[in-house]
């Protein structure tokens, strides 16, 4: 079992005294909230939870936000403060960020100009049920293309079907769009009408050296591959394993030490001070994890000592005055 961490009391009582929070004497000695709570109590040193003023969020601002179709941790970020914070006030203010995204100023334009759900799924780039499901919460209806062609539910005669499909060559998807149904209602009555469907020709499999030329010689990723054979990778992992050809292991990026210490020097020169972890994790220009900083150096205190030597023990001494 390893020997439980020392905090220096004379330290602990001075930071203490200065208005440090747990989570920054956590930091500040690179162990963890319960260790610090732990030499508090040994030393009898008393210590009030301090809880930051509740940032004003304006209700309006959050919605427009969502609107905008920014993410709860973009909308986080602009106002400074955790996903989790904007979360809490979203649900305090009874906002649904699925319901706010919802284009309602354009759905209702569409519906009034009659457009299919096809037309308005393809506009916005989601799925037909994503629409219905807009529709729905915005309470409106939308009267199907079909009604264009005939009163009553799909009447489609077998002319009309025969020449769009066979004739003029309209895939099944084209005229679903155009009569505002799903495809498999098409294709259900081209079996009623007995109207023989189109078959997709199969492509020849690629052989094993057009495989082993791509992955292997060029490198390619298995997705690029894959790709540039017009195959799916669910394909191509069959092929491979029919060709006997073992995928390349998954290379984890590693940084060297030296590399960890740049990143943490840079961050330093960023904040013009020794920055904090929380810090460190929504700064995108500092590439690595913290958490992989502790675990090469042992604690986040150790790898500033090894990034900025001297600076570090003057930036303490200043902070501690």
């Amino acid at each position: 079992m390893p020997p439980k961490k020392q905090i220096p009391e004379g330290e602990l009582r001075e930071l203490v005294g200065k208005g440090y929070k747990l989570k920054h004497l956590a930091e500040h000695f690179g162990c963890d909230i319960s260790v610090i709570k732990r030499a508090l109590r040994e030393y009898s040193i008393p210590f009030e939870a301090k809880f930051a003023e509740k940032k004003e969020i304006p209700r309006d601002e959050v919605i427009r936000r969502i609107q905008q179709g920014k993410t709860v941790k973009e909308i986080a970020r602009e106002f400074g403060v955790s996903p989790s914070t904007v979360m809490k006030r979203m649900k305090e203010y009874g906002i649904s960020y699925q319901k706010e995204r919802i284009p309602k100023k354009k759905l209702r334009a569409f519906v009034k100009k009659k457009m299919s759900i096809a037309e308005i799924a393809e506009y916005f780039g989601v799925s037909q049920s994503t629409v219905k499901r807009w529709l729905k919460v915005c309470n409106l209806s939308l009267a199907s293309r079909r009604k264009l062609y005939d009163r009553s539910p799909l009447k489609i005669s077998r002319g009309l079907l025969y020449r769009w499909y066979i004739v003029e060559q309209m895939s099944a998807e084209e005229i679903a769009t155009e009569l505002g149904v799903a495809g498999s209602t098409v294709y259900r009555y081209l079996k009623k009408y007995g109207i023989p469907t189109r078959r997709k020709e199969r492509r020849p499999d690629p052989t094993k050296e057009e495989v082993m030329e791509l992955y292997c010689n060029e490198m390619l990723s298995f997705r690029e591959t894959a790709k540039k054979l017009g195959i799916g990778t669910e394909r191509l992992a069959e092929l491979m394993r029919k060709y006997g050809i073992k995928p390349r292991p998954k290379a984890k990026k590693r940084y060297s030490d030296e590399e960890i210490l740049e990143e943490l020097r840079g961050a330093v020169d960023r904040c013009g001070r020794i920055p904090l972890q929380k810090e460190l994790r929504y700064d995108d220009e500092f590439r690595i994890d913290v958490k992989t900083v502790i675990r090469r150096f042992g604690s986040f205190r150790t790898a500033l000592q090894r990034a900025i030597g001297e600076k570090y023990g003057m930036e303490r001494s200043h902070r501690d005055n």
